[in-house]
């Protein structure tokens, strides 16, 4: 009887004994400041890397989102193309068209484009001309024509030759001298012949002669002799068009 006792006091202090050391174990390391502020250091800094961590991810999902839209928008619309179309919505080409083409109407199909000259240059057909006020030799005209990204007038036809004659006050220049070849026969600057059916240059063709229109005649002159002069280039073509709303659309459409 005695050695049952003795044996379930041992077997009591033994479940004491194994409920005491986490006890303790615990109640030491809340008393060590050392380990509790470390334990609260390394949790802070835990912290800090998760948030960075996951704002970089909000980041990097935020630009693949715009990239892919971007992708998509420039797959399904047009812009500009070489200077001469708008290929967006029919809406804005229309009001633009309104806006800077004065023969434009509200019931005019997207298809007919129009034609634009810059700041204080005529328009007339496919070109827009520039006439000056001042007076200058003919190497000085048609350098500053060149500098307005033009040319002195080309003629081609009699109905130019009309509308020239019209709209200068004037004196001018044509871009037509002889040529440097030695031949002394008349060329346009932009190299292509001159021809005698349309108009005849009066005045002998000499070495440095060059054109000058004055009204309904035209007439060879020493190059160094001032006068007014055009300046020609062509016009600047918008062309609205409607937007294709399966353009840049591929794979099957949906049912």
């Amino acid at each position: 009887m005695k050695c049952q006792y003795s044996h379930s006091v041992s077997a009591l202090l033994d479940k004491a004994e194994q409920f005491s050391y986490p006890a303790i174990r615990i109640g030491q390391l809340v008393k060590s400041p050392l380990k509790g502020q470390r334990l609260h250091w390394c949790l802070r800094w835990y912290r800090i890397a998760l948030g960075i961590t996951c704002a970089m991810i909000l980041l990097l999902t935020g630009g693949l989102i715009a990239l892919t839209l971007l992708i998509l928008q420039s797959k399904g619309t047009s812009n500009v193309t070489n200077g001469t179309s708008c290929l967006v919505a029919p809406d804005p080409c229309l009001r633009l068209k309104h806006f800077l083409c004065s023969s434009a109407d509200n019931t005019a199909e997207f298809t007919n484009g129009c034609k634009l000259c810059p700041v204080g240059w005529t328009l007339h057909k496919d070109n827009c001309y520039w006439f000056s006020k001042g007076k200058k030799n003919w190497t000085q005209s048609h350098n500053d024509c060149r500098a307005k990204n033009s040319s002195l007038p080309v003629l081609q036809t009699q109905e130019e030759m009309d509308f020239i004659t019209k709209k200068a006050d004037t004196v001018i220049w044509l871009g037509l001298r002889t040529s440097h070849s030695g031949r002394c026969i008349w060329e346009w600057v932009d190299g292509s012949p001159f021809r005698k059916e349309l108009f005849s240059v009066s005045g002998p063709a000499e070495e440095h002669s060059c054109a000058m229109k004055r009204k309904n005649v035209v007439a060879s002159e020493t190059c160094n002799a001032l006068s007014s002069w055009a300046c020609k280039k062509n016009a600047f073509p918008i062309q609205a068009q409607p937007l294709n709303p399966l353009a840049g659309v591929s794979g099957p459409l949906p049912g």
